[in-house]
């Protein structure tokens, strides 16, 4: 029979997934594709549903690439002049040049500042900081301003249009560990963070057109190295971190009113995360992947958990787990909507770190909730940044656009050293839409999209159906001969009228 000389076809499963528009695959890993010729016959003579007999259809999985970028300085990480960096901050600024400043690493990278072009891909230096800024965020004022916020000296504000650097007024409260969130009306929620040894609750705002700060209604909870998302209602998502003085992290969650301004709880985290990552989706929930979730502070780990939170119900639920653990990472929401994470720590104290876990990078599907695995950083990194470039083409960007642009962070290639190397990510394009057959028509066996990984089990089946078609037609064929010259005969043998 024609099924049993099948060759032996199996699923694989690294590195592929189901090509877009073929059925499911409905058999385990190792067990043989058996399509049967009653199945094949049914499909060729349209009795059979259209992509039910491409039973499967596998391809390589799309991973983006990277390729390098220009290192943010001629230097090596031993070099006392050298501007490699972790723990710094990237902000987009509206020319669609990167602005890149203070962190850790050297000590000419905590007070100086880089630019990075992606039109020309090259960087240059801008004016430096008058103090070091460590433990920093970076936040893009309406006006196209930059504000920093540290813990090592007075907040600041970085001018695009004369590349100057001012200090703007003092904070409530000396922080860092911090978040700051631009709320809608253009005013920065700065919140939590180690404004005392201990820690603090407090939060204030900044009001770019008056240049001053004001102090808001506290969180709930004290809370450092937290994660904060803008919903799309307006209010700010808190979530995580450390409770006093570095104590238990926190499994809780709550939310600010920027209308009141006061905070009110919300439902709880599926864990505890810190130095995790939220992002905001396009569906308006709330991705929080990674961190460090142990209860104990001696373990300085990445977790693989991932959840989402909905603001319709205030509740967490798990989403899919990522391929590796990691804290201290990035996410960088892509413009088809999902979102790229890559890096990050997996330490165990006492331990050396796992390169794999911060070489990989992975995105997640929005509309499936699932991972998949991306093509792997050039280096290991964690404390680095990632800045979604613009989508252009409009003379921003070059041949850069819609890249995400990773920069610095630490690494373990040379020792613990601080890299001077970025690197650009290209996401996969977008798959070609399925055409829609004409309603009530079969359209017969659809052809796999090409791919290199492409599995020869649809090519079988087309050709299967093929012979079937074939077998079929002559059957039809030798049938309507017979028909014929029955009908010859007894028209030979009947009286013509």
């Amino acid at each position: 029979m024609l099924a049993g000389s099948l060759p032996r076809l199996t699923e694989r499963s690294a590195g592929h997934q189901p090509v877009a528009g073929w059925a499911s695959a409905r058999v385990r890993h190792g067990l043989p594709l058996k399509p049967t010729l009653v199945g094949l016959f049914l499909a060729v003579a349209g009795l059979a549903p259209p992509l039910l007999y491409p039973t499967v259809g596998l391809a390589e999985a799309s991973t983006g690439t990277w390729s390098p970028a220009t290192a943010l300085d001629q230097c090596t990480p031993a070099s006392p002049s050298c501007t490699g960096r972790d723990g710094h901050v990237a902000v987009l600024l509206k020319s669609g040049q990167v602005l890149v400043a203070g962190g850790a690493g050297s000590p000419m990278a905590q007070t100086t500042a880089q630019l990075f072009d992606p039109a020309k891909g090259t960087w240059s230096p801008t004016a430096s900081l008058e103090g070091p800024m460590i433990s920093a965020t970076a936040t893009e004022l309406p006006d196209g301003k930059v504000l920093l916020v540290g813990d090592t000296g007075p907040p600041r504000l970085f001018d695009p249009g004369s590349g100057a650097w001012s200090t703007t007024g003092p904070t409530t409260t000396g922080r860092g560990a911090h978040t700051a969130t631009l709320l809608k009306t253009g005013k920065v929620l700065v919140a939590g963070g180690n404004g005392s040894s201990l820690g603090t609750a407090t939060a204030e705002l900044y009001d770019p057109a008056t240049a001053t700060w004001s102090a808001t209604g506290s969180m709930i909870e004290l809370r450092l190295q937290h994660v904060a998302a803008l919903l799309q209602n307006g209010r700010v998502l808190v979530a995580g971190g450390w409770s006093e003085n570095y104590g238990p992290k926190r499994r809780t969650a709550e939310l600010y009113d920027p209308e009141t301004g006061t905070w009110a709880p919300t439902g709880p985290t599926t864990t505890t995360p810190t130095d995790a990552t939220a992002t905001t989706l396009t569906s308006g929930q709330v991705l929080l992947a990674g961190g460090e979730s142990s209860e104990s502070n001696s373990v300085n780990g990445g977790d693989r958990d991932a959840q989402l939170y909905d603001p319709a119900t205030g509740s967490w639920t798990p989403t899919g787990a990522m391929l590796a653990g990691r804290s201290v990472h990035t996410a960088t929401l892509l413009p088809d909507g999902n979102v790229l994470v890559a890096g990050g720590n997996a330490t165990v104290q006492g331990r050396d770190p796992e390169p794999i876990s911060k070489i990989s990078a992975e995105l997640y599907n929005t509309a499936s909730r699932t991972w998949t695995a991306a093509a792997p950083l050039a280096i290991t990194r964690y404390r680095h940044t990632a800045t979604l470039l613009p989508a252009g083409p409009d003379g921003r960007c070059g041949p850069n656009c819609g890249q995400v642009l990773v920069a610095g962070g630490k690494t373990l290639v040379g020792g613990r050293g601080t890299p001077v190397s970025a690197e650009l990510y290209a996401a996969p394009p977008a798959p070609a839409p399925t055409p829609t057959p004409a309603a009530g028509r079969n359209p017969g066996p659809q052809a796999a999209p090409a791919s290199s990984g492409t599995s020869l089990v649809g090519v079988y089946l087309a050709g299967g159906a093929l012979v079937a078609a074939v077998a079929c037609g002559g059957f039809v064929l030798r049938r309507r001969r017979r028909q014929a010259t029955a009908e010859e005969a007894d028209g030979a043998s009947s009286p013509r009228r």
